[in-house]
Parts: structure tokens; C-alpha cells; sequence
């Protein structure tokens, strides 16, 4: 009798020492309330975090590497028209060389706005919208106007892709596409960056 008494002394002790343990960090027990998502969105705007100075944002490959940086806009193609690692020009419908100011604007907005950091168990994640119809893009050039790689932009869709690994994850935030847009807007390139261009 005493040994069962203490087995079911022992369970009951197990039980309540692990109902009493802290729930690990990012898992909560319940879903998230109103006040859980306005502090989630708040964590979420885009703030000047001056991660990074403007010397450190270029060495940051292919800003180092490459001897030109363009904006460029197209249409008739679902990704960037380069063959070969050569623009194809004939399909680029609006192109604008960036100037060493111009690249360290772009970086910044890149690399140094982003959202608050914060250890808060809600994060917004931005996934992007399922469609994926880019217009826009960032041609990295070398010496011999070969295209070492790319960013593709969809501002439709609110997506990127990179064409290599090597090229660092843009810090996104609430409104990060919008000031994307508003560059390739004062740089002239239109096409892609209105609200009614297809």
C-alpha cells in the first residue's frame, strides 16, 4: 500500500512540475489577442536602424564588385531578359545608371530600414503576395558590361528574388516596397512602379 502511495505521490509531482515549466521562447498557449497584433505591427515598421555606415553598405557584395549599378524595367519577359549574362537591351524599356550617391541611398534603404528589434513572441512575417510578376530590377555590371547578377522586383506583389545566394537578404518592413518604389520613381523609371502599369 505504501509503495502505491508513493508512485501516485511521485505522478502527481511530475505532473505539476511540468504544467509549472515556462513556455519556450516563440510558442504561446493561446492565439494572439488585438493588443498582441498592434504591438506586432507596431515592432513592424520600418524605422533607420543605421545598421550598417555607408562605407561598411559598400563592401556588401555585388555593390563592391560591380563597376556599374542600373535600374531597369521590362516587360515582355517573366524574369529579367539577360542571355548569357548580357542584357538584352532591346527589351529594357526604361534604364537608369545609379551614381556613387544613388547606390548609397539604395543600400541604406536596403540594409539600414528595417523593423524595430524586439524580442516580442509576435512577429509580422511578409511573405509577399502569391503572384509574382516582376517588372523592375537591379543589374549589377562588371568592367566588361557583363551581368554578374540581379534583383528582380515585383512592387505588384510585393516579392524579390536575387539571382544569387551571395547577395545579402534585403531587411523588409511595413512599407519597405513603397520606398523601393518611390527610388525607381525619382530615378525616373515608371514602368512597373505605378499602380496601373500591368
Amino acid at each position: 500500500m505504501r509503495q502505491i502511495t508513493l508512485c501516485v505521490i511521485a505522478i502527481l509531482c511530475t505532473i505539476i512540475l511540468s504544467c509549472s515549466r515556462p513556455i519556450p521562447q516563440g510558442i504561446h498557449s493561446s492565439p494572439p489577442t488585438s493588443v498582441d497584433d498592434s504591438i506586432a505591427s507596431t515592432n513592424y515598421e520600418c524605422q533607420d536602424l543605421k545598421t550598417y555606415s555607408e562605407e561598411q553598405r559598400k563592401q556588401f557584395y555585388p555593390f563592391k564588385q560591380a563597376s556599374k549599378v542600373m535600374l531597369i524595367s521590362f516587360s515582355d519577359s517573366l524574369s529579367v531578359p539577360i542571355t548569357k549574362h548580357k542584357l538584352l537591351y532591346e527589351k529594357v524599356l526604361e534604364l537608369k545608371v545609379l551614381s556613387n550617391k544613388d547606390v548609397d541611398t539604395l543600400t541604406r534603404i536596403f540594409y539600414n530600414i528595417g523593423p524595430k528589434p524586439n524580442d516580442y513572441w509576435l512577429a509580422v512575417k511578409d511573405p509577399g503576395a502569391n503572384c509574382y510578376l516582376p517588372r523592375n530590377a537591379l543589374c549589377f555590371l562588371d568592367h566588361k558590361g557583363s551581368v554578374m547578377d540581379f534583383i528582380e522586383i515585383c512592387f505588384e506583389c510585393h516579392r524579390y528574388e536575387t539571382s544569387s545566394k551571395r547577395i545579402r537578404p534585403i531587411e523588409l518592413c511595413d512599407n519597405k516596397y513603397e520606398l523601393l518604389r518611390t527610388f525607381f520613381l525619382s530615378k525616373g523609371v515608371r514602368f512597373g512602379t505605378k499602380e496601373n502599369n500591368k
